[in-house]
């Protein structure tokens, strides 16, 4: 097989792949923002805006979760 013939293969091969990956639908359950901060802080106040914006975008519910401590390393 030449080297022409297996990179048409391997092309066409890639290309089936993504056209599978792009039929799913994304995000199928509600998406889990992990906060490193406290809840009540300037990045969640900037955050939760955000993701009520988002909410309608993908139709699913964007959950906030502050996971504050240990110099943010739980997040």
């Amino acid at each position: 097989m030449t080297a022409i013939l297996r990179a048409a293969l391997t092309f066409a091969a890639g290309l089936t792949i993504c056209a599978q990956v792009q039929a799913q639908a994304w995000p199928s359950k509600p998406v889990r923002i992990i906060l490193p901060f406290a809840a009540g802080g300037s990045s969640d106040l900037v955050l939760r805006p955000l993701a009520s914006a988002l909410q309608p975008v993908f139709g699913q519910p964007f959950v906030i979760d502050p996971k504050p401590g240990a110099a943010t390393a739980i997040a």
